[in-house]
């Protein structure tokens, strides 16, 4: 059949009449204008056209991300994740047997969190499962977050879970009766061929197993579904030569492809401890399976201490128990792993560790303090802060003023963990010109040495012409041409002086480039992005100026 407009096709299904559900991302308007939309249409199984609707005010990225699904009174539930105006949100949009809007639910993430894909099943036990791996954009070490929502079919939420995993590549999810099953790709740099990663969750969340399977050739995965009682199976594409590619599905066992150890807490986070006292977690792990592995050693890095001894078996049914010790003897923040050496498929599993001693730690408001412009003969005051983010006191020491940039106190300063101190910068010259003065924080912060950088500009009072106009409020403007391709300009309104950082973010959520990472005066800012090293598709630009965020949609078709 023809539709009167474009459609992305997503999903589709069949339901209990054989009639087929369509639903896609799609666009309405007319010139220039684009009002993204939720296509869903309806045919009989000869591909007649029973309905077609649209609801604006939705959007989806162009990825297999929609599910849809007829519930077991006739109506319909359309999961999605919202890109519109630029956040990642799982959605829920429930339909009646007529198409016709009847609610809406959304789950909105927290700021910089980011939605890959949004799936949507319906269990034997009339459960219906939202989920959706998600990452958080900008972070030095990526984590992927499974959210896991089960709801009754009358929209009720029976449970929310978070589960978090160190192995990047997970994609899709199905319900089984007794927890979750996921899979995906691997994916490593110069490496032609991918693996296969396959997991399971326990209802709790709590990950039993995450595999990652060789493969000999390059595959790509477009879902997964149970396939009996004792294994489930992944469909995609199966590809000796990366030119060529076939339809393949891959049956893996319930289980996993073996018996694996794994950890109930994923992470031992002993938070602070004080110089030379000792803290301490129970460290409890199982094993999948219906036998047993042998534990025949483990490596654990200075200022830890455990009650593992060797060698020792843990039984797939009975839970094993033991205890690590962590012991500061710095003032800093240790990061390091416990790795534990076994018998089992799995034979080395790694366990994530954090700890730290109580220290200080300075943190200012900005790294730029900018007086804009006064008359000659005028003065302008600025409020600027000290925080103390660590977990022990601050102490600042004195410092010397630099004319014509003034303080209502020159320290030292005393700032308790959790604290803060203000400080009344003026700003009075003499003469007409620019200013600039780099001003040290000396303190017992570990870290290095921060600084903010002053600027002040003096002008004459019947000179008009020389003072710039000020912008009132943060804005990121429209990028221009969007779609693009092959530059576009993004415009940003600063109305007081940031050190901004400007990321340009795939689908996946991952770091492209970064655009700009530096001080900027108040006023109207321009960037522009070329495409010559970038691949067609949806992109997402992040503009953070202090605690400002803006993100916007681009969409770059070559």
């Amino acid at each position: 059949f023809l539709s009167d407009t474009d459609l992305e096709i997503e999903a589709c299904a069949v339901d209990s009449e054989m009639n087929v559900l369509i639903c896609g991302a799609s666009s309405m308007g007319e010139d220039s204008t684009w009002i993204p939309c939720i296509r869903v249409v309806k045919t009989d199984s000869f591909g007649h056209l029973i309905w077609e609707r649209c609801f604006v005010g939705w959007s989806a990225n162009f990825e297999p991300t929609m599910r849809i699904v007829e519930l077991p009174d006739g109506e319909m539930m359309v999961a999605f994740v919202d890109y519109w105006p630029a956040l990642t949100t799982p959605t829920l949009l429930r339909l009646s047997a007529n198409g016709d809007s009847l609610s809406s639910y959304q789950f909105p993430l927290p700021l910089d969190w980011f939605s890959q894909r949004g799936q949507f099943a319906l269990d034997q036990e009339g459960v219906l499962h939202f989920m959706a791996f998600e990452y958080e954009m900008g972070a030095q070490n990526p984590e992927d977050r499974l959210h896991w929502i089960q709801f009754a079919t009358n929209s009720e939420i029976i449970a929310e879970i978070f589960s978090y995993t160190d192995a990047s590549g997970l994609i899709y999810a199905a319900p089984m009766q007794d927890g979750m099953l996921a899979a995906g790709i691997v994916w490593e740099t110069g490496v032609s061929n991918t693996d296969l990663l396959v997991a399971r969750a326990a209802p709790s969340g709590d990950w039993q197993y995450v595999a990652q399977i060789e493969m000999p050739s390059h595959q790509s995965l477009r879902g997964i579904f149970p396939a009996s009682d004792s294994a489930y199976a992944l469909f995609g594409t199966y590809s000796g030569d990366e030119s060529l590619s076939d339809p393949a599905i891959y049956f893996i066992g319930d289980d996993g492809p073996g018996t694996y150890i794994y950890s109930v807490t994923p992470h031992l986070d002993f938070g602070v401890v004080p110089l030379d006292e000792t803290g301490s977690i129970t460290v409890q792990l199982h094993l999948t399976g219906d036998t047993s592995a042998i534990i025949t050693d483990f490596t654990i890095a200075e200022n830890y201490a455990t009650s593992l001894h060797l060698p020792d078996t843990i039984y797939s049914d009975v839970p094993f128990e033991f205890l690590i010790g962590f012991r500061p003897t710095e003032r800093r923040i240790y990061v390091d792993t416990l790795r534990i050496f076994s018998a089992a498929t799995n034979s080395e599993l790694i366990i994530p560790m954090r700890g730290q001693a109580p220290f200080p730690v300075l943190t200012l408001d900005s790294e730029l303090l900018d007086f804009h412009w006064v008359h000659l003969g005028d003065s302008a005051l600025e409020q600027f802060n000290l925080y103390n983010t660590g977990t022990d006191t601050l102490f600042v020491q004195e410092f010397n003023e630099h004319p014509p940039f003034y303080l209502d106190s020159v320290g030292p300063f005393i700032i308790l963990a959790g604290d803060s101190f203000d400080l009344q910068f003026t700003f009075h010259p003499s003469e007409m010109g620019l200013y600039e003065h780099w001003l040290r924080f000396e303190s017992n912060d570990p870290e290095e040495l921060d600084s903010v950088r002053l600027l002040g500009r003096c002008v004459s009072p019947n000179d008009a012409e020389d003072v710039p106009e000020i912008p009132r409020d943060f804005k990121l403007h429209s990028a221009y041409p969007n779609p693009f391709n092959s530059t576009t300009t993004l415009r940003f309104d600063l109305p007081r002086a940031f050190h901004v950082k400007l990321t340009l973010y795939n689908l996946a959520g991952q770091e492209v480039a970064v655009l700009l990472d530096s001080p900027m005066y108040a006023g109207a800012h321009t960037v522009s992005l070329n495409s010559e090293a970038l691949a067609s598709g949806l992109y997402f630009a992040h503009l953070v100026a202090g605690e400002n965020v803006a993100t916007q949609k681009l969409v770059l078709l070559k």
